[in-house]
């Protein structure tokens, strides 16, 4: 190898490449070839290293000029016309490989890895079944088959031109991404020596293109015998194990890639006009529509004390899009303003936790499928490739953990601390997301004998009114429902700030509290669909209209299943009217008597309103604590005036 890289420097030199006398190029198998200082000399900051003349350059460029040299073979021309440039310059690298002796760059590519040195080139082409289990779970998995099947089409479509391409394919030595006017798409040009340098993220370097070069200056100092490092740039680990061949632990700038599926087309005519950048000339486009989630290092420099803070670290087209399916699912039209006004507005505090469960529904999946795969890998990589996967999936399980735990520390700022002796929150009656039992307890200090008449129906169906022992034997998402339409239906009928029918005086601030909560509902959810509830025509609608308005889908192509599913609700709504029916008999007047109960009520209000402003407790544990914690729903009761309650607690990613 010493032979080579001496060849490799003088015939650089020679064609009008420059490299510091006081730099020598090395070569040792963990490292490959590198650059570094030369025994008994230094290099002092602001110090140019290198310079590539545009001649040396290899890329697609080099292969349709060599066609016009008489004898070339392949027609460079007709390939370049039939595939992108990417794909051209590599067949032109696999070209002049194989015709090495007659090369131009004969001594640059004699210093390359062969396409036979899997493990020392690392990208994923050269991974074994056993080396892509280590990726299993992981986001790079599902980018490898996709890679490998563009690539496969390439080759079917040219394998008469070049045979050897998909042997090769996998090598992406350093690259600078270049754009001309001429080509049809982004290609890689290689820089002899210049892609010789590592890659070091905190390395202090200046690249300066010119027309007719390339050149790099180092801004740092070193001393004699030190590797000289090249920065590629705030690259997450996916992109340098896809085009590199390396990962680099504790990545600063590893990122998670969280890509949404193309949105209802509500939300798509809602976005065309403030986030046209989602759309292109087909519709949504599932790259712009990638999000990615920054690594722990950026949330701990950008989230503080406050938990609204931690949404300011997040791209802020995502929460748009979370806040539009947000809206959605409560059947209203809503522009979005600027995140940075919305975050210190106080409305924000009535959908953000809406948004924080849509967030853990997407994301904390995705964190559990990795966690599970890496359950069957073995206790150590076996080989490079296998480390650099570990590498990659180690920090995407770091970031996820980070930004989840920064999604929960919000959700669990609005818990109250309650006063067991009392046992009445010590928020004074503040917003607050609450369990069940603890928010029939506020709602027993506001309106005592609704609250009795309540529980008193339920036991008729459940044999106990005791609200734990309900929860432990799976009533809780019933009871919540139920609740709910019963609140409604007292809404409408009584006066809130009025004596209740026995003479029992409630609790002003807690009244307060479900009072000013439950008219935010019923400005929130489906206002003309719920008015539709109170006159009894939902029934009378048409099919398509209750059917969205009762499963919040789209009666689309698949309309046999989406009808399987409603004929389950309909099970489901029949259970819950043989409760109030029950309860009906034994108390007629009460309001578990009154006229306004009905299946359309209890689906588009009760259930709705459960799934979407109900958080499953255990989206706020971690995946890596054991499970034994309480499980159930948290729902978030908020005040009209912006009073929010925020627990005091640091947040560490």
């Amino acid at each position: 190898m010493l032979e080579c890289l001496t060849a490799f420097q003088q015939w650089f030199t020679a064609n009008g490449g420059w490299l510091h006398s006081d730099l020598e190029l090395a070569h040792e198998k963990e490292l490959g070839v590198h650059v570094r200082v030369k025994p008994g000399a230094s290099l002092g900051p602001d110090t140019r290293v290198c310079s590539c003349p545009a001649s040396l350059s290899f890329s697609c460029l080099d292969a349709v000029a060599s066609s016009s040299q008489p004898g070339t073979s392949p027609p460079w021309p007709a390939l370049a016309a039939s595939l992108p440039p990417e794909p051209v310059g590599w067949f032109f690298l696999v070209h002049e490989y194989l015709a090495s002796a007659s090369s131009f760059w004969k001594p640059y590519i004699d210093t390359l890895p062969s396409p036979s040195a899997g493990e020392q080139l690392g990208t994923l082409v050269y991974f074994k079944d056993e080396d892509l289990q280590w990726l299993g779970g992981t986001n790079l998995l599902a980018a490898y088959w996709q890679r490998t099947k563009a690539w496969q089409v390439y080759w079917e479509e040219d394998q008469e031109t070049y045979r050897a391409f998909f042997r090769t394919q996998g090598h992406e030595p350093t690259a600078v991404t270049a754009t001309l006017p001429s080509a049809n798409g982004p290609f890689q040009v290689l820089f002899p020596i210049l892609d010789a340098f590592n890659h070091d993220h905190s390395a202090e370097v200046n690249w300066s293109i010119e027309k007719d070069s390339f050149t790099m200056t180092l801004e740092e100092p070193k001393k004699e015998g030190e590797e000289v490092f090249n920065n590629y740039g705030r690259k997450a680990n996916e992109e340098l194990l896809m085009g590199y061949g390396f990962c680099v632990s504790q990545n600063p700038w590893d990122r998670f890639a969280l890509a949404f599926r193309p949105p209802p087309v509500a939300i798509q005519n809602r976005l065309r006009s403030t986030r046209p950048e989602l759309f292109d000339a087909n519709g949504w486009d599932s790259s712009a529509g990638t999000f990615y989630l920054p690594s722990p290092r950026y949330l701990a420099q950008t989230y503080y004390h406050d938990p609204f803070s931690f949404w300011n670290a997040l791209p802020p087209t995502l929460v748009e899009l979370l806040f539009h399916m947000v809206m959605r699912e409560r059947g209203k039209d809503v522009s979005f303003v600027n995140l940075k006004d919305y975050l210190i507005d106080n409305r924000a505090c009535w959908d953000i936790f809406a948004i924080s469960r849509q967030f853990l529904e997407q994301v904390q999946p995705m964190l559990a499928r990795i966690i599970l795969e890496r359950s069957v890998l073995p206790t150590t990589p076996k080989n490079r490739l296998q480390a650099n996967a570990q590498i990659y999936r180690d920090g995407q399980i770091r970031i996820l953990d980070s930004v989840l735990k920064g999604v929960r520390t919000f959700v669990q700022s609005a818990r109250p601390v309650f006063d067991l002796s009392q046992n009445v929150p010590q928020h004074d009656c503040c917003s607050m997301l609450m369990t069940l039992p603890e928010v029939l307890d506020v709602w027993q200090q506001a309106f005592p004998t609704a609250h009795r008449n309540f529980l008193a129906g339920i036991e008729r169906s459940a044999n106990t009114s005791d609200v734990h022992v309900l929860q432990q034997a799976g009533w809780e998402e019933d009871i919540w429902t139920l609740w709910l339409c019963w609140l409604l239906i007292m809404h409408e009928k009584e006066d809130f700030e009025k004596y209740e029918p026995s003479g029992e005086v409630g609790d002003i601030k807690s009244k307060a509290l479900i009072s000013g909560w439950t008219d935010w509902l019923r400005n929130t959810y489906l206002p003309v669909i719920l008015d539709r509830v109170r006159h009894g025509t939902l029934s009378s609608a048409n099919p398509r209209t209750r059917f969205e308005a009762l499963r919040d889908v789209d009666l689309g192509k698949d309309g046999n299943l989406a009808e399987t599913a409603l004929a389950d609700l309909e099970d489901h709504l029949n259970d819950l009217l043989g409760i109030v029916r029950m309860a009906a008999d034994s108390m007629p007047t009460s309001l578990w008597g009154d006229a306004m109960w009905s299946g359309d009520l209890i689906a588009v209000w009760g259930l709705r309103i459960t799934k979407y402003e109900c958080v499953e407790r255990s989206l706020l544990q971690d995946e890596h604590a054991s499970k034994d914690g309480e499980d159930g729903l948290l729902m978030y009761l908020h005040r009209m005036d912006g009073r929010h309650v925020w627990l005091e607690g640091e947040y560490k990613p």
